[in-house]
């Protein structure tokens, strides 16, 4: 296909990525979360797009968005990417890689395999603190125990899945057959500098980071601020805060491992008042699963003896643990010489961030992961931007990839 033809195609995905972060269940701010109004209307949007393309599409037991070419062969191959997103997002999170491969199957060659475009429901796990629940569902991997977990309203997840028209009791429905199924693609901006650095708009990915998800409480024991002695306090606030810089510190003091604490809440705080409570969330990373766990124990170990020092209580749960997944090989392979193919440098690197085809890796389903170019390397906000030069890119490198299987 020439250039010109790819410069449109990138235009068309760029206005269709504009138009879908219009869809947002947040005033003058991207957020759509599991379950919300938001996710079903865009589910909807990417569905009339799909059904444009000629395109069979279906909304599965827990959410997903099930989009198929009509054909009669049994091989299949799977495209995708999420269409949830964090609070206060970007609009290419996730939803590159569904509009993106929607573009390239609606201008594919006749090939012998079908191709099924998933719009997953729940990569970020924001609402339920629990990711990868669409992609597990597909890869036969759910953890029935998640449907007992509870919204910031109280609402299990079971509940919430009925509510967003799906089945809790028939989530084996969602599963993929393995019997032909040649693997799963997943187009997704960087999320990292490592391209920019580099002056190459697409990099293909040996492997994702594996990840630990902590919760965390500190219990004290709340008084007055004025009329308690400083040597007398249970302040759960300070424990908080002293592990929390224990977490950035014992981080850079270990190659290949990141770790945040990304939430703090204050039980029933108040200026005047000693904090008696306080929870916060860790995210433990690495792409070795040795070093991401010595990693949770030694800040477990940290966190016990703060507490036990300051005379407090400490409940410390895993909320979500994900083994690092390496890559397939030949569908690596097959994306090197794609970009190749479209007159770009294939760079490797391993992503930090965590992604579907983790979830769908760790099931033993082949899985490969395409980067681009994202401006800063900058994700999860509002500016996270990546320019329709690269847009072409991708797209070309994808049918490129698409013609070779």
């Amino acid at each position: 296909m020439n250039s010109e033809a790819i410069t449109l195609r990138a235009k068309r995905v760029a206005a269709r990525l504009e138009e879908l972060a219009l869809v947002s269940e947040e005033e003058a701010r991207l957020t759509r979360t599991y379950g919300s109004p938001a996710m079903r209307a865009a589910n909807d949007l990417v569905s009339s797009w799909a059904r444009e393309a000629g395109l069979g599409t279906s909304i599965d037991a827990i959410g997903n968005l099930r989009c198929r070419t009509m054909g009669e062969s049994a091989t299949l191959l799977l495209l995708g990417s999420h269409l949830d997103t964090v609070r206060d997002a970007g609009r290419f999170d996730g939803a590159l890689g569904v509009v993106a491969a929607l573009d390239c199957i609606a201008h594919r060659t006749p090939r012998k395999f079908e191709i099924e475009l998933i719009g997953f429901c729940d990569e970020e796990g924001v609402r339920f603190q629990s990711t990868y629940l669409g992609s597990r569902a597909v890869a036969g991997t759910f953890d029935r125990a998640t449907l007992a977990l509870r919204d910031d309203r109280g609402i299990a997840l079971g509940e919430a899945i009925r509510i967003f028209g799906g089945d809790p009791s028939r989530l084996d429905s969602c599963t993929v057959a393995r019997e032909a199924l040649l693997g799963y693609v997943e187009l997704h901006l960087e999320q990292g500098p490592v391209l920019e650095v580099a002056d190459e708009p697409l990099g293909v990915v040996t492997a994702i980071a594996g990840q630990s998800r902590l919760a965390v409480e500190f219990r004290g024991q709340a008084g007055h601020a004025g009329t308690t002695p400083m040597t007398m306090r249970r302040d759960a606030l300070t424990a908080a805060a002293e592990f929390t810089l224990a977490v950035e510190s014992s981080a850079r003091l270990q190659g290949g491992l990141v770790a945040t604490v990304g939430r703090l809440e204050i039980g029933q705080a108040a200026s005047n008042v000693i904090p008696g409570q306080v929870a916060l969330t860790v995210d433990v990373r690495s792409a070795s699963d040795t070093t991401r766990r010595v990693a949770v124990a030694t800040l477990e170990s940290i966190a016990r003896s703060t507490a036990a020092r300051r005379g407090l209580q400490l409940e410390w749960r895993i909320v979500q643990e994900t083994a690092a997944a390496a890559c397939d090989l030949d569908l690596r392979q097959s994306l090197k010489q794609a970009v190749t193919a479209s007159g770009h440098v294939p760079i490797e690197l391993p992503s930090g961030a965590g992604h579907d085809a983790a979830a769908l890796t760790e099931a033993g389903i082949h899985s490969a992961l395409l980067f681009v170019r994202c401006r800063g390397g900058l994700s999860h906000h509002p500016e996270e931007f990546v320019s329709e030069a690269d847009l072409g890119a991708a797209l070309a490198a994808m049918d490129a990839f698409l013609a070779s299987l």
